[in-house]
Formats: C-alpha cells, sequence, structure tokens
C-alpha cells in the first residue's frame, strides 16, 4: 500500500461513517459499490488512497460518462471528492496538462473532464477530483489537496470470480469477512499457509472458510463448488493458520469440470484431512467419474486405504496410503504426478513416504465433476469421507519437496518434517539420516527425502547442510511478529545454492511480512566474509575501507527487501518528512529528510516498531550475497561485478536517477532478493565510525561512542556517483543530520 503526505498534512483522520451504494447491473450498471467519504481531518491523495486499500477498494475511477453521473448523484453538495486518476510524470506520454494521466486500477483512461480542464493551474495539478456541481465536473487539482477531507471508494473485487462484487456479499454475510476488512475469508492470504500455497500458483484452491451457504469458494480459477448433502462447518481446523473447516458424513462437494483441476502429464493434489472413524475401507477424499472396468468411464481418486500404493491405466488413476491407525490426527497429503519423468510421489505431513513409477500413457481427461469428500464405484454407489476436509488444491505441475515441506511447516506444526536435515522424521538429524543420503548419493531428476536444500539433486550440499544440524532437530517455526510469506528461499530469487543451502540449514522462515509495519523482510544466514576494500574499474578506495579483514556473523538476521517507503513510515509516524513526498509513486519511493535520531531514538521508527537498523557488517554482508566484487550480483552477473558502466542494472544513481530519488525496488536485486542496496539512498546503519583492525572479529557491532553514524549504499545525488556505490564505500553523518538522500533499510532479529 501507498501514501504519500504533504507537509503540513495531517494524514491521520478517523473515516466518518457513510452508506456504500450499488449501481446495479440491472440499472446498466457494473454491480460495483461506491461510498462518498468524509474524513475527520485534512487529507491528502495518497493518504485517500491507502484508505481505500486498506477497506478492500480503491478510489473510485469514471470509466463512461454513465458511471460518472452514478458517483456524482452520491455527492454532497460543495466538497470537492478525491478520484483515483493521477498524472504519472516519468510516462513516455507526460506532457503538460493533458499527457501521462492514469487510473489507480490500469485501466483505460478515459477523459470525462469538465470543460477548460485539465489545465494545471497553480502547476502541480497531478490528481484527479470531482465536484457536485454541474454535469461537467472532472476536475484536475492538487495532490496534496489542502483542506480537503473528502474522497469516492469504489469496490470492485471479484476474488472468488464468481460475476459478483465481493463487498455486497459480505453485506448481505453470503461471505465471511471475520477481520472486517472487506476481503472475504475465502482469498485472505494473511495466513502463513495460504500464502505459501498461492506462491506456488495452483490452478485451483478452495480454503473452506464459508460458516454458512451451499457454495465452497474458489480463489484461484473461478471454481466455486455446490455443496450437497450433510455437511457442517467447524472452525477446529489442523491449525489456526487453517482457519475453518468442512466436516463429511453423508455429504460431498461438486466442483463443475474444469481443466484447471486435471492435467494429462504432471500435476499435484495437495489437501489437509482428519478421519473420524476407524479404518476399515477407504476413506475417499477426492473423486472424478466412477470405478468401473477398463474401457469404460474414466477415473481418477484420491483415497486412504490399507496399504500405500498407486494405480494407473489408460483410464484411471487411483491414488492410496496408509491410514494411521489412530483415528481424530490432521495430515497434511500430497500426491505429486509427473508423467514426463516416470514418477509419482506421495508425501505425509511433508515427508515423502512412498514413490512409484507412473505408467507411460498420459492421464485421460475426465469431463465430470470432481467430488470433494466422496467418489462413485462402478454402480455409483457413493463412498463418503467421514471425517474433515480442508485447504484441497491442483497444481498443473508436480511440486517439488522442498515446495511441499514448505507448506507443511508454514501452517504452524513443527514436526521433523520442518527440519529437513532430519530425513527419517524422529526429530534427530544423527546416523540414520545420513545412511539415508549417502545410499541416495547424487540422485537427480527426481524427488528425494534426502534432497535437503530441494535443488532435486542429492549432493554435497545436502550432505553439509545435514552435518550442520547434526544433533536434536526442534525447529525455530515462525518468528511471533511476522506473517510467513514463504518459507524455503524461491530459487529464481536467492540464485546461490550455497546461500539457499545455508537459508534452509537455520529452521527459519526465508520470506516474511513484519506484522507492526508491512515491511517485506529476507532471512539473511549467518557466515563469514571479507570486509572492506572492493576496489570497481574506475574507482580506488578510501583509506578508511582498509585494511580487509575477516568478519564472522554467528547469527541469522533479517532484513527489509527493500528501503523503508515514505507510506510505511508515515503509516507508524503520523507524518512524511521526505523532501521527494509530491509525486505520484512517492509514497513507494524510499523515506529521506530523516536522522539517525529520528529512527531509532525513543518516539522514533524503530522504538514505535521494534525494528532495528542493520549493523555495518551486517549490512555489508547482506550486501555482497556471497561476492568480493565492487558491485553485488544479478542473475546475468552471478559473481558480481567491478565495471562501473553496469551499475545501472542495480541502481538509481548519479547517471540514471534524474537528481531524485525512485520507487523501491525498481532495479534488479542480489543473489538473496534484495533490491536497492547500491543506490536511491544512503542507508544508516548501527554503528559509529572507526577505523578498521586487522584481526578476525565475531559479530562487530562498531565503537561503543563516537562523532559519527555509519551510512551505506550511496544514492542519487550528482554528489555522489557510482564509487559510493560499491560494497564496502562508507558513509558517515552526525546522528542528528537530516539529508534528502539519506534513509534506512529495518533489520530484526528472529
Amino acid at each position: 500500500m501507498s501514501v504519500a503526505v504533504a507537509a503540513g498534512s495531517i494524514c491521520s483522520g478517523v473515516m466518518a461513517q457513510s452508506t456504500a451504494v450499488q449501481w446495479t447491473v440491472a440499472s446498466g450498471g457494473n454491480g460495483h459499490w461506491y461510498e462518498a467519504v468524509r474524513d475527520q481531518g485534512a487529507i491528502c491523495w495518497g493518504y485517500a488512497k491507502l484508505k481505500c486499500e486498506e477497506l478492500g477498494g480503491h478510489l473510485a475511477t469514471l470509466t463512461s460518462p454513465n458511471e460518472r453521473e452514478f458517483v456524482r448523484s452520491q455527492l454532497a453538495s460543495g466538497p470537492w471528492y478525491f478520484l483515483g486518476g493521477y498524472q504519472d510524470l516519468s510516462a513516455l506520454d507526460f506532457i503538460e496538462p493533458d499527457g501521462g494521466w492514469r487510473w489507480v486500477t490500469g485501466e483505460p483512461w478515459t477523459p470525462l473532464w469538465a470543460e477548460g480542464q485539465p489545465e494545471n493551474g497553480g502547476g502541480n495539478q497531478d490528481t484527479v477530483c470531482i465536484y457536485n456541481f454541474g454535469i461537467h465536473d472532472v476536475a484536475q487539482c492538487e495532490e496534496q489537496g489542502g483542506g480537503w477531507r473528502y474522497y469516492v471508494i469504489e469496490w470492485s473485487a471479484d476474488c472468488n470470480s464468481d460475476g459478483i462484487v465481493d463487498y455486497g456479499q459480505i453485506l448481505s454475510g453470503q461471505l465471511a469477512d471475520t477481520n472486517a476488512n472487506n476481503i472475504p475469508d475465502c482469498c485472505e492470504f494473511h495466513s502463513s499457509y495460504a500464502s505459501a500455497v498461492m506462491a506456488s500458483n495452483p490452478s485451483s484452491y478452495w480454503r473452506f472458510e464459508e460458516t454458512s451457504g451451499a457454495v465452497l469458494n474458489e480463489v484461484s480459477a473461478g471454481l466455486p463448488g455446490t455443496v450437497c448433502g450433510t455437511i457442517s462447518r467447524t472452525s477446529s481446523s489442523a491449525t489456526s493458520e487453517l482457519g475453518n473447516c468442512y466436516q463429511f458424513s453423508s455429504g460431498a462437494v461438486e466442483i463443475p469440470f474444469s481443466t484447471a483441476t486435471q492435467s494429462s502429464s504432471t500435476f499435484t493434489l495437495e489437501v489437509w484431512a482428519r478421519s473420524t472413524v476407524e479404518l476399515n475401507a477407504p476413506q475417499h477424499i477426492i473423486g472424478i467419474g466412477r470405478d468401473v472396468s477398463p474401457g469404460s468411464t474414466h477415473f481418477w481418486k484420491f483415497n486412504s486405504a490399507v496399504n500405500c500404493g498407486y494405480g494407473g491405466s489408460n483410464n484411471e488413476v487411483s491414488v492410496s496410503w496408509l491410514h494411521p491407525n489412530v483415528t481424530g490426527d490432521w495430515h497434511h497429503y500430497v500426491a505429486t504426478f509427473d508423467l514426463p519423468n516416470n514418477f509419482a510421489g506421495f508425501y505425509t505431513d511433508g515427508k515423502l513416504v512412498e514413490t512409484s513409477t507412473w505408467p507411460t500413457n498420459p492421464i485421460p481427461t475426465i469431463t465430470e465433476p470432481m467430488k470433494i469428500g466422496m467418489h462413485y464405484s462402478h454402480n455409483f454407489y457413493p463412498y463418503y469421507f467421514q471425517g474433515e476436509i480442508d485447504e484441497v488444491a491442483v497444481y498443473q505441475r508436480a511440486l517439488t519437496s522442498a515446495e511441499i515441506r514448505g507448506h507443511y511447516c508454514a501452517s504452524g506444526f513443527k514436526s521433523g518434517a520442518c527440519c529437513p536435515t532430519d530425513i527419517n522424521n524422529d526429530s534427530l538429524t544423527d546416523s540414520q539420516d545420513l545412511c539415508i543420503l549417502l545410499s541416495s548419493w547424487e540422485t537427480t531428476g527426481m524427488e528425494s527425502g534426502a534432497d535437503i536444500d530441494g535443488d532435486e539433486n542429492v549432493d554435497g550440499h545436502d550432505l553439509g547442510m545435514l552435518l550442520g544440524g547434526w544433533g536434536s532437530c526442534v525447529p525455530e517455526g515462525s518468528p511471533p511478529w511476522a506473517t510467513v510469506l514463504e518459507w524455503l528461499p524461491n530459487e529464481a530469487v536467492v540464485t546461490d545454492a550455497n546461500l539457499r543451502a545455508a537459508i534452509t540449514a537455520t529452521n527459519l522462515p526465508w520470506r516474511v511480512l513484519d506484522n507492526g509495519t508491512n515491511i517485506e523482510m529476507l532471512l539473511v544466514p549467518g557466515g563469514n566474509f571479507m570486509m572492506g576494500c572492493s576496489a570497481s574499474n574506475q574507482s580506488g578506495c578510501d583509506s578508511d575501507e582498509n585494511p580487509l579483514h575477516q568478519v564472522t556473523l554467528t547469527n541469522a538476521f533479517y532484513i527489509g527487501k527493500t528501503e523503508v517507503t515514505q507510506a510505511q513510515w508515515t503509516a507508524k509516524m503520523g507524518s512524511n518528512p521526505s523532501h521527494f513526498s509530491g509525486n505520484f509513486d512517492s509514497p513507494s519511493r524510499p523515506v529521506e529528510n530523516v536522522s539517525w535520531n529520528m529512527i531509532t531514538a525513543a518516539g522514533g521508527f524503530n522504538s514505535a516498531t521494534g525494528l532495528r537498523l542493520p549493523t555495518e557488517a551486517e549490512w555489508e554482508f547482506a550486501y555482497r550475497a556471497g561476492t568480493t566484487t565492487a558491485f553485488h550480483n544479478y542473475p546475468s552477473q552471478p559473481t558480481g561485478f567491478n565495471d562501473d558502466t553496469f551499475l545501472n542494472n542495480i541502481a538509481w544513481y548519479s547517471i540514471n536517477a534524474d537528481d531524485q530519488t525512485h520507487a523501491v525496488g525498481g532495479k534488479l536485486a542480489n543473489a538473496l532478493g534484495l533490491h536497492d542496496m547500491s543506490g536511491n539512498v544512503w542507508e544508516f546503519c548501527h554503528d559509529w565510525h572507526g577505523a578498521y583492525s586487522s584481526d578476525n572479529v565475531t559479530n562487530p557491532t562498531g565503537p561503543t561512542t563516537g562523532t559519527f553514524r555509519m551510512l551505506r549504499g550511496g544514492n542519487w545525488s550528482n554528489q555522489f556517483g557510482a564509487k559510493f556505490c560499491r560494497a564496502s564505500q562508507r558513509g558517515l553523518f552526525t546522528p542528528d543530520f537530516i539529508y534528502n538522500g539519506a534513509g534506512f533499510r529495518a533489520a530484526r532479529n528472529p
């Protein structure tokens, strides 16, 4: 989310009560809901945009004269209201006054200006507003808005793709919204588990969050199911991360036929289930078609049985696993099918428990509805599941063992599966695990429980991780202050296999969201590196970058994926000190004009959030991401680079920044996934300035006293060129110095 605050503005008002109105399809409308809002205090356009997003909507957009007239009919006479239009000053089509206009939703720009508009009166009008007077009432206005208190919010989201705007279904009680943010529970991904599932791009995903009604909502492909027979809802799922679930006895959920639920070559089925009866017959969780003799109706089924095993032919897919002897326990079940590699794997609670070769014939497409909670026999006798089912997902590919383990661990369970070095799932990393790994040595091209780092190779990386985790294996679990976004490092982001292995070995989640600030943070594992002088082709090192010395960081830590933005600062501090605050994208630009004291002192940003600044050693270690060069790595330069002319790929600096900051995350990240470590703004560190020692040091925090605090990374200014964006370059300011080229990146202990 984003917010920009003009100097002197008060962006902390409370929304006054008003009434949302639907522009109904029956009346020629789009089915969206609109509300004209009066805030308690003077506001800016960026604040209004933020409030709309927090309420599950967006600043209203006007894409036709009829929509304009409907919105105008809801407005009080007199005040101006902010709309969701803005002028992109960096766009190729930008020209004053009528170029570069955009809607916040990305919809095509529809000019519905009042006569004489836009005219850029005052020279700083780059947002859109509406006034309830006459017909031609859409005007260009200032982002700051003066003393304005009004804006129009529009709800248009249909997250479950059922053709009905979610907001109306929430108002009517058809969709649950337990946290009252106007986003249905079935589409809410603040759950670490749901976030992990969505990060793997399911083709269909049912969360089972509904508390009433006959519809099971789907959040990926728009495939809602219909509840048939006897099913009840309960809030007692496997963990709080999973929310609600459905209890089955003599009912099922029918999902219409769709290619999103099937594949002819590779796919994955994932589900949480708990049986409430002792096993004396198969427990069918999912079924399509019916069980008949070869050559007749196709089917596939996903069920528990007395034995583990797989069946497959030209016309069937049948998956079974050994049901636990004790009823009443939740389990996470995943089956993967990989026809090109002739492989099928079955996982229970994050662990690979069974493998099989798979028939070489393509899996047939079955044009019948999918049933959750039952399977038909050949004579259409229904086998109903007895127990509870939750979180069913289908993927059009075979998930990796690392992904499956990551999903299970994100649920909140802390078993051996969440400690990847515990291969045999006995809560110990010991000789038994070593034997399993060695027996699978150099296995490639298929899943293996000994593939600890999830790269589909059992090799030295896995052995090193196992030896490093020797002994008791008690996973750390999710930090209490965070929502887990991805448990295991994404190899498309963390491109270095050694870094992925080191991150995984910490038993901590890789990508998290700090709940107090909405700052996305990435895990940096501990390690050793050489700190100090790294000259580039064009720039040597300053004297205080020497001597080069070894540093050991014994503890993993979290650090912001990007610099702290103006929106994030303003949300906590209530005002925005930034010099570059008057642009449409200012909320996403780094906060600046902040001193070290403003960040760290009592009442400062970090004291209000529980965050901290990284030490100078932590910052350089995170910057380097395993490199020893002047500038960090990126995909086409995996070992880093010394050529200053490549810096444009990773940094906003004197050559390309146009004397200003830019929205964070716009340049390529390093091998840890961190953006803008070079350029944009200097980043404050914890340390006082001091000379380096040639001795090896462990967890250095700098001198205990001093005159100057340290900064790293360089910035946008012409005063500081490529030289200042190097890994080892050191900057220093007094703790109270304020500068529009200095900001910071947050860090936090696990």
